[in-house]
């Protein structure tokens, strides 16, 4: 599970693993990492004094973030707490089975992760002619700190990433980050992680159970009574939530995170052989030896290394078919991201990314990815890496060709100029507006084309202006209007909106179909 939550006032993350003493145990092992940490000569184990400099946003370039208030000081958000908890059979057999393994393979997953939140949330502010964009940075500076102990004093393999408010620019500028992304992210992120983890997991000769669902793996050797038992922490906040009449899947990430608080005892300092020794003994007494999970796992090692490999790059590669051909169906073109994405929602816990970037580079030589950059919903004014098809280039084409033909088809628009201004000027009177719906909805009013494309980002109101409008104005002059729209949920919203009797593109064409059929 990975949890995450805002680090508010400066000097309270410092704070907080200076009094738990994070900088002097010895099971504690923290490193920087991130993409923004090479910039500010942040490497290796995490300085206190470097770590809370950061947080403050007090940089080694010279540049303070943040803005000054009304007092003259300098307010500043420290970052985010992004935390990776593996889960509790990983954590068994990792540390009372004594598996170094899988502390590394833990170690490695939660890197993965971080570089693809890197690609996907590492975004800030840029103000481009006054107006204010949003622009992909690609990098963060993360401190890395790895425990092994709940404060319930359980095993607990988990690695606090700090994400330091700070990324750098394409201009070369030091600004603070919109964790609105990194927060967004937390569910894809979790998944992202425990994709890696199974991954892993299973090269080490273990077998995993695995919720495709919900994106979760635990190891098959460890039973759930056993995870159960070494899970108080956990069954504490689960109680609190109880008590809200709430669990962990229908509470919010605000009531979680108070029902994490509010259970949360003071850390105790342990020897950590001493507890490693307890958990096996504890485990024991429960009719579970983690040790022979462990030796167990080295022995299937050793088998599968003995057997015929299987052609694993064919595997990967029909599966990446698979997901190319899913997000193709729907896109001509489509974020890189959204096929690492559709990869491990449809084949979770089966691949590794290093092994889809491999598989994504063979398509591109083969001519079956072919690169082309794709438009970001929240800022026109860049683009991020994205492909389309063989299929969908001839998509395309065809589309342009129609359009071209669809010039001028008509010798006049749903309506004349007066006529548009009049209804746009009627529908302002209940809803504001501003110039570029009343420009869409008089173009596509007036337009003499068979197609008129408007694109908008989401939130723009256009299906309750320009589209509600131009149906009711259609309507009037004697036109049918049908909504169409690529999911259920689209039409849903595109009727509600518009005012418009709305299905999906698919229903549409299986009518179309069965009408052409019936010679209708």
């Amino acid at each position: 599970m990975i949890s995450c939550s805002p680090i508010s006032s400066p000097g309270q993350a410092a704070k907080y693993y200076e009094r738990d003493d994070y900088y002097a145990r010895s099971e504690v092992v923290s490193e920087w990492y991130g993409r923004g940490a090479q910039p500010l000569g942040l490497s290796g184990a995490v300085d206190h004094n470097d770590f809370a400099a950061v947080l403050e946003g007090r940089l080694s370039t010279g540049d303070v973030l943040g803005r000054i208030n009304a007092e003259g000081q300098v307010e500043h958000k420290c970052g985010y707490d992004v935390t990776f908890s593996a889960p509790k059979s990983i954590s068994l057999a990792a540390l009372a089975g004594g598996d170094q393994r899988l502390i590394e393979a833990h170690t490695e997953s939660v890197k993965t992760t971080l570089d693809w939140l890197e690609q996907e949330a590492a975004v800030t502010r840029v103000k481009i002619h006054g107006q204010t964009y949003q622009e992909h940075t690609g990098n963060f500076t993360v401190a890395m700190f790895r425990h092994e102990t709940s404060r319930a004093q359980d095993p607990q393999l988990h690695t606090h990433a700090i994400i330091a408010n700070a990324t750098l620019r394409a201009d070369g500028q030091w600004r603070s980050i919109e964790g609105r992304e990194v927060l967004r992210l937390q569910k894809e992120a979790t998944r992202f992680y425990q994709n890696e983890l199974a991954v892993r997991a299973q090269a080490l000769g273990y077998e995993v159970a695995l919720d495709r669902q919900k994106g979760r793996m635990e190891l098959a050797a460890v039973p759930q009574e056993i995870r159960d038992a070494f899970s108080n922490r956990s069954a504490a906040i689960e109680d609190r939530l109880a008590a809200l009449g709430k669990t962990r899947e229908t509470a919010s990430a605000r009531e979680r995170e108070q029902a994490c608080l509010l259970t949360r005892d003071a850390k105790i300092q342990a020897d950590p052989a001493q507890l490693r020794q307890e958990w096996q003994s504890r485990a024991e007494a429960l009719g579970f030896d983690p040790q022979r999970a462990v030796s167990e796992s080295r022995e299937r090692v050793a088998v599968l290394a003995r057997q015929p490999v299987s052609d694993r790059q064919a595997v990967v590669d029909q599966a990446l078919k698979s997901a190319v051909d899913h997000l193709a169906e729907r896109s001509a073109s489509f974020r890189a991201a959204d096929l690492h994405q559709a990869m491990n929602v449809q084949f979770f816990g089966e691949f590794p990314r290093s092994e889809i970037d491999q598989a994504v580079d063979r398509f591109r030589s083969q001519g079956e990815l072919i690169d082309k950059p794709v438009a970001t919903l929240w800022n026109s004014h860049q683009r991020e890496a994205g492909f389309t098809t063989p299929q969908g280039q001839e998509i395309e084409r065809q589309m342009l060709a129609a359009a071209d033909r669809g010039r001028g088809a008509f010798q006049e628009g749903i309506a004349g100029p007066d006529q548009a201004r009049a209804a746009i000027a009627l529908a302002e009177s209940t809803i504001p507006w501003n110039d570029q719906q009343r420009q869409a909805a008089e173009g596509i009013l007036t337009s003499k084309d068979r197609f008129v494309v408007v694109q908008g980002i989401a939130g723009s109101a256009k299906t309750t202006t320009v589209l509600r409008t131009v149906s009711r104005m259609a309507e009037l002059n004697g036109y049918e209007v049908r909504g169409l729209a690529p999911s259920a949920a689209a039409s849903h919203v595109l009727e509600d909106g518009a005012h418009v009797k709305s299905q999906t593109v698919h229903s549409f064409l299986g009518q179309l179909r069965q009408a052409q059929a019936q010679g209708q």
